[in-house]
């Protein structure tokens, strides 16, 4: 936050490389916040690769923009298109959206990206990932160009890696951008403990079931790739006494 503020005030494009933890949000939020002015609507478009980290956005934006007039409006796929955009009548200086519902949006005449003076892209590794690229590519080309806002776009990329090929696509849609990187080499903050334990497929669900079991952790948070497994998995945690 220290680095990447003062640089976001001026105007100038940023990427920045951080651990996850570093408190990225607030480092472009803030920015954002200051920078838009209250009466013009779609000034500012962050665009994150989930849902998850999109309401995540929007919601830290919201609670530090608390006493100031300014508002975020989540946009994402699997919520109905009618209530994203009656919530655009009163949060809509900045938008947070997945790419795909963004480009849902801009097709059905719900918001246009003419006013656009503020370009976010969080997790930038993700996001040119092949699944996202040509919608990105798309959304970006809408915007103003890149350049010093007022007269062109500030596009500001942040993410815990940026390797090579990312770096190049990404400074294709920059004007001049500052590189601040302030993670050494590590994904997460010192403060992360990581222990990982390898086991075959079949035996994934028993030593969960055996840790939750034996550790006893307060809370726990499972990821799962597929909705199914979600469901299979709940279901078993359930019948050993684990409540999920």
């Amino acid at each position: 936050q220290a680095k990447l503020i003062p640089v976001a005030l001026t105007g100038r494009d940023v990427l920045g490389q951080a651990q996850t933890g570093t408190g990225k949000t607030a480092a472009f939020g803030l920015p954002l916040i200051h920078l838009c002015s209250r009466d013009v609507p779609f000034q500012a478009l962050i665009l994150a690769p989930t849902r998850e980290l999109a309401i995540q956005i929007t919601e830290e934006i919201n609670k530090l923009a608390k006493h100031t007039p300014i508002r975020a409006v989540t946009l994402y796929g699997g919520q109905s298109v009618q209530a994203q955009a009656s919530k655009l009548k009163s949060a809509n200086q900045i938008l947070v959206g997945t790419p795909g519902r963004v480009m849902d949006m801009i097709e059905r005449g719900l918001i246009h990206l003419n006013n656009i003076r503020f370009a976010v892209l969080d997790e930038v590794d993700r996001m040119f990932d092949i699944g996202f690229r040509d919608d990105i590519q798309k959304i970006l080309g809408m915007c103003p160009k890149p350049g010093i806002p007022p007269e062109g776009r500030q596009t500001i990329f942040v993410s815990a890696t940026i390797a090579g090929e990312v770096e190049k696509l990404a400074r294709k849609h920059m004007f001049e951008p500052e590189k601040i990187i302030t993670s050494a080499g590590s994904l997460t903050v010192s403060l992360v403990k990581q222990f990982h334990l390898t086991v075959q497929p079949w035996d994934k669900s028993k030593l969960l079931i055996h840790l939750l079991t034996h550790e006893e952790p307060a809370l726990t948070l499972v990821f799962c790739r597929l909705k199914r497994t979600v469901d299979d998995l709940c279901r078993r945690l359930m019948e050993k006494g684990v409540e999920a």
